[in-house]
């Protein structure tokens, strides 16, 4: 099938392919304010128990606001493994303000890494369907565009959460637009900035490590500058990637965590199979469909198009690639697989864009129109189905109920009730809980870090079953403490007696909707009296 250049193209749009093009927009437009409108109600809950990597986000956040280093002793069962750039970012941002602490601004600003993100998309597809069709020299396209990635990266349920994701997608696309405005203008000193930003990838999440090399071997194939140039260029991403590497096993226990933990975890191949079913989900399962069909059109279009692929091609197997182990690691689940329906439409949405503007020409005359409709049966398909894909992107995350406001303020009160009276609280998970407590210390014995040990077979590292042992806690909130694990959960019964329960909220849980099973039965243990 050819996807003709009809830029330069005088052409009658047919009012039917006008409707197709403005309902569309309509569509992505209504979609994006139904977006804002569920995380504006999301954004503002002001507890950390939507997913999992809010709260060791949290205790990583006051860990940097007592000017401690993010990975500290496994003894301490409080480190996070992933690499801490988002964290940094965030506090570099929010300290001056004095809202390090507040889990609400944390997500808002993951949820302006992702717009931003999804504006380098819009840029980087603009570069492209400006030379190759009409619709792409107009600012509503731009928008339409920003706005398409906007709901496939959000359909990623820890997309607004303070999770590695959103910054690693942010950080692939800027570098994808960066490399393909560096090709396109053979600015050098742009391309000197797009090596140096890709060198940092190791600091956004640790599978984006050999980024650097995505746009270096763009560079090497269409070699505009040439191979000494190249070499400087080189010199630039390894220095840049070298320090970052030494700023992210810098503190004592950081290679540890970011590296020798997750490598000890495993992989667990039993995931191939359910591979097929994550990355085939329904509109995952489109976009790849489309995504292979775009790919070998973009390369027949040759120029313009081609430069775009290769470079798509070259950063993904780099940046986006790498993603699979981390779901296919014991811990690993299918956000991770989210970044590749991203990149998925960053061919698709172009492509989709040439073919309606192919149908757009001059309407065939009577005598050659069953040939005509038998050539466009095709592109008309596959503009339709690209239209159903739209229509899948529906936002579907749900703001939280009064149920989960009512659950959250009942610990907040007993909590608040036991640090005013000088006791010591282990909440297993939930960060916040403390925080508007006024504890200032970080949590030790986190359920989210004893799991990620356990995992790897080195829970014994951490020292929270001495502490049990020891009635070093006053009271214990124990929220998922199936992560604990039998032994630990075996201790807390020897030592420990229930005191009080706080029910759940009455709602069934989805990650599709926004939510984990967090908000469980949370079971208020105090120390059995010595006899």
């Amino acid at each position: 099938m050819d996807v003709v250049n009809n830029s330069s193209t005088k052409q009658q749009w047919p009012a039917g392919r006008s409707a197709i093009w403005i309902g569309i927009c309509a569509l992505i437009s209504l979609y994006v304010i139904i977006l804002a409108v569920e995380l504006a109600l999301r954004v503002r809950f002001p507890w950390d128990l939507y997913f999992w990597p809010e709260s060791p986000f949290l205790t990583n956040m006051m860990k940097l606001n007592q000017h401690l280093p993010v990975y500290t002793a496994p003894a301490d069962g409080n480190s996070f493994v992933y690499s801490p750039g988002l964290e940094y970012l965030t506090y570099a941002l929010l300290k001056p303000f004095g809202l390090q602490l507040d889990i609400r601004f944390c997500r808002l600003i993951n949820v302006l890494l992702g717009v931003i993100g999804a504006g380098c998309a819009a840029l980087a597809m603009s570069r492209l369907s400006r030379s190759t069709t009409s619709m792409g020299k107009t600012r509503l396209f731009f928008f339409v565009s920003w706005g398409i990635v906007l709901l496939v990266l959000f359909k990623n349920f820890l997309a607004e959460i303070p999770h590695p994701d959103t910054i690693h997608t942010l950080h692939a696309l800027l570098v994808f637009w960066l490399c393909l405005a560096a090709l396109e203008t053979k600015r050098f000193r742009l391309a000197i900035i797009t090596m140096a930003v890709a060198g940092v990838g190791v600091l956004t999440k640790q599978t984006e490590a050999l980024c650097l090399l995505g746009p270096a071997v763009v560079f090497a194939i269409f070699n505009p500058w040439g191979w000494r140039r190249w070499t400087l260029l080189m010199a630039v991403g390894g220095a840049v990637f070298g320090i970052s590497l030494y700023l992210l096993w810098l503190p004592q226990y950081g290679r540890f965590f970011t590296f020798y933990l997750p490598s000890h975890q495993g992989i667990s191949l039993r995931k191939l199979y359910t591979l097929t079913f994550d990355l085939l989900s329904m509109h995952g399962g489109i976009l790849l469909f489309l995504g292979v069909i775009a790919g070998f059109c973009l390369w027949s279009a040759r120029n313009e198009s081609r430069r775009y692929l290769a470079c798509w091609i070259s950063i993904g197997f780099f940046t986006v690639l790498p993603n699979l182990a981390a779901y296919l690691k014991a811990m690993g689940t299918w956000n991770n697989l989210c970044i590749f329906e991203v990149w998925l439409i960053l061919i698709v949405w172009p492509f989709f864009c040439m073919l309606l503007d192919s149908l757009a020409l001059v309407e065939p005359k009577p005598e050659k129109m069953v040939e005509g409709w038998n050539r466009q049966v095709i592109p008309w398909s596959l503009c339709l189905l690209t239209i159903f894909l739209v229509l899948l992107l529906l936002p579907t995350k749900m703001p939280p109920q009064s149920g989960h406001y009512k659950y959250c303020q009942t610990i907040d009160e007993a909590l608040r009730r036991d640090i005013q009276a000088n006791r010591k609280v282990l909440v297993s998970h939930g960060s916040e809980f403390l925080i508007r407590a006024g504890v200032k210390e970080a949590p030790l014995d986190r359920a989210n870090s004893i799991t990620e040990l356990n995992t790897a077979n080195l829970g014994a590292m951490a020292e929270m079953k001495l502490r049990i042992q020891q009635h070093y806690y006053d009271r214990i909130y124990l929220l998922v403490g199936s992560w604990y694990g039998e032994k630990i959960l075996e201790e807390i019964k020897q030592n420990y007696t229930l005191e009080s329960v706080v029910a759940s909220p009455p709602y069934k849980v989805r990650a599709a909707f926004g939510f984990q099973d967090l908000m469980e039965d949370c079971r208020i243990f105090i120390p059995k009296r010595k006899d």
